[in-house]
């Protein structure tokens, strides 16, 4: 027979305004990337991780890192930058390069091509930001969500320990 489930309810430590307040949270946390992401490959043909992977080398120095450092700064794993950076070196715009000093290691560098392509998908990535998400706020509710989210920053980088992706959140904004 199988085993029932008791019906979800209501955790304790939480007010009836907190947990609406968090489930909506989370509601914008998973839904937000799949709308950016939807509509730079309707547009522009790259998904969300090849767009933060072009961004990412665009703004390192030489445009280029090391393809562990790279994983960090777009919150991916090794296998996962290596499928990124491999569609985007078979699509020309990212090169990759052996380390000399380290047989094992490659950086991956942001070809002319990769920034032209970056250049075309940035408008097309803000344009989505603004019209999915920036212009739904009026101007007092946008200025409490910037006083609001750099508390929540330093409080998630404070007490998640050290790791690439808390040093990510530290670090400041990324588009």
């Amino acid at each position: 027979m199988p085993r029932r489930i008791p019906p979800f309810t209501q955790p304790d430590d939480l007010t009836p305004e907190e947990a609406a307040a968090w489930d909506l949270f989370l509601r914008v946390l998973l839904v937000t990337p799949h709308m950016l992401d939807t509509d730079l490959q309707a547009r522009q043909g790259l998904n969300l991780n090849e767009f933060g992977t072009l961004l990412a080398l665009a703004k390192a120095p030489d445009q280029r890192l090391r393809l562990a450092d790279l994983a960090e700064a777009v919150m991916m794993s090794a296998a996962g930058i290596t499928r990124v950076t491999d569609r985007l070196s078979r699509d020309g715009m990212v090169e990759r390069i052996r380390c000399a000093d380290d047989r094992r290691g490659a950086y991956a560098a942001l070809t002319d091509q990769g920034a032209d392509r970056l250049a075309e998908a940035y408008s097309t990535h803000l344009d989505s930001i603004r019209r999915r998400v920036l212009d739904e706020f009026d101007e007092a509710i946008l200025l409490a969500l910037a006083r609001a989210m750099p508390k929540l920053n330093e409080w998630l980088s404070s007490t998640s320990g050290s790791s690439p992706w808390t040093e990510r959140l530290s670090s400041g904004p990324a588009a």
